[in-house]
C-alpha cells in the first residue's frame, strides 16, 4: 500500500511539473505573437477629412460623420481586454471567458487569446495566414486549424472587428462601400487572392449594429455568420461599440456562441498590458 501511495504521489508531482512547464511555454509563445503583431504596424495615412467620404452611400457617410471627427488620426494599432461568455458547442453551456487582443490596421494582422476554466484559445491572422489553436487547461494542445478556410475566417474577424478602430473601415484601394438600401450597405475588402463581403446594417442613430457574411465553419463549408454590436461609447474622440455578439445561422436559426464586453482599449500601445 505504501509503495502504491509513493508511485501515485510521484506521478502526480511529475504531471503537475509537466503542466506548469507546458503552460509557461504556451503563454510565452502567445506573448511573442502579440508582440510581433504590434511591432509590425505601418501607417498608410495621417488624418481623416470629411471630404474623404463625400462619394460614399448616405448611410455609410452618416456613420463616419457620427463616429469620427474631422482631423481624426488614422489608427495604426490597437490592444484591448474583454470579459464575456463563450460556448464551444452551439447547444452547449455558456462559460465565462476573459480575453486580450492586438490588431494592426492597414495590413491585416491580429492575435487574440481567450481563457476559460477549461481551455485557452488562440486566434490569429499574421503574415497573410490564419490559425486557431486550443490548449486544454492552457497547457496541452488539442486543436490546431489552418489553411484557406481558416485564412478566410480569421480575415473576416479582423475586418468585422474594425468597428473598434473605425478609420480602418474608411475607403481605400482595397476597401469599398456600395449602396443596398437606406439602412444597409455592402462592404467589400480584397487582400491577396481573398475577397471578403459583409452586408452591414445601421440603426436609427447611424451606428453599425450588425454585419453579416458567409464564413467557413470548420470543414462544414460556408454558413451565414452574423456579428452584432452595441453599447457605443466615446474613446479617444471616436465612437465605438463596447459589446459584440458572434452568431452562426444554421437551418434558419440564430445560434450565438460568443458575447464579449470591452473593458479596456488602447490605441497605438507601446506594448501589451
Amino acid at each position: 500500500m505504501k509503495s502504491v501511495l509513493i508511485v501515485f504521489t510521484v506521478t502526480f508531482i511529475l504531471t503537475m511539473i509537466t503542466s506548469i512547464i507546458a503552460n509557461r511555454t504556451v503563454n510565452r509563445s502567445l506573448k511573442i505573437k502579440e508582440e510581433t503583431v504590434l511591432s509590425s504596424s505601418k501607417p498608410e495615412k495621417s488624418t481623416f477629412r470629411k471630404g474623404d467620404i463625400e462619394s460614399l452611400p448616405p448611410v455609410v457617410k452618416r456613420y463616419f460623420s457620427l463616429v469620427l471627427t474631422d482631423g481624426q488620426r488614422y489608427i495604426e494599432s490597437v490592444s484591448l481586454q474583454h470579459s464575456g461568455t463563450f460556448r464551444a458547442d452551439l447547444d452547449g453551456r455558456w462559460m465565462n471567458i476573459r480575453g486580450k487582443q492586438v490588431f494592426t490596421a492597414g495590413t491585416p494582422q491580429f492575435h487574440w487569446t481567450g481563457k476559460t476554466a477549461l481551455f485557452t484559445a488562440s486566434d490569429s491572422f499574421t503574415g497573410g495566414k490564419g490559425e486557431l489553436r486550443v490548449y486544454l487547461f492552457g497547457s496541452f494542445p488539442i486543436v490546431r486549424t489552418k489553411g484557406p478556410a481558416t485564412d478566410q475566417g480569421e480575415l473576416l474577424r479582423w475586418l468585422g472587428e474594425s468597428v473598434w478602430f473605425p478609420t480602418n473601415l474608411l475607403p481605400s484601394d482595397y476597401l469599398h462601400w456600395s449602396f443596398i438600401d437606406e439602412k444597409r450597405a455592402l462592404l467589400v475588402f480584397t487582400f491577396d487572392d481573398l475577397e471578403l463581403k459583409y452586408i452591414v446594417t445601421f440603426n436609427e442613430r447611424g451606428e453599425i449594429c450588425r454585419f453579416e457574411t458567409q464564413r467557413h465553419m470548420g470543414d462544414e463549408g460556408l454558413h451565414t455568420w452574423i456579428g452584432k454590436v452595441g453599447d457605443y461609447r466615446k474613446v479617444d474622440g471616436m465612437l465605438i461599440p463596447m459589446h459584440l455578439e458572434a452568431t452562426w445561422v444554421l437551418n434558419g436559426k440564430e445560434l450565438p456562441y460568443a458575447r464579449f464586453d470591452i473593458e479596456k482599449i488602447t490605441f497605438e500601445p507601446d506594448n501589451f498590458y
